[in-house]
């Protein structure tokens, strides 16, 4: 994780985390992570992976 950002509108607030991995960067809203294991993370056949990370 590289920087935290927290939006505010009103009363509503959104926190989004800026990552940095070996091959991608990006934006990560907190409300869309869930808590616990990854089941691909140790798995060749990651949904998630792509082609260039192979």
């Amino acid at each position: 994780m590289v920087d935290v950002w927290v939006l505010q509108k009103g009363s509503k607030k959104r926190v989004y985390y800026q990552v940095d991995g070996q091959h991608n960067t990006g934006w990560v809203w907190r409300g869309y992570l869930t808590k616990g294991h990854n089941p691909n993370e140790s798995k060749g056949n990651n949904p998630n992976q792509l082609p260039e990370d192979n």
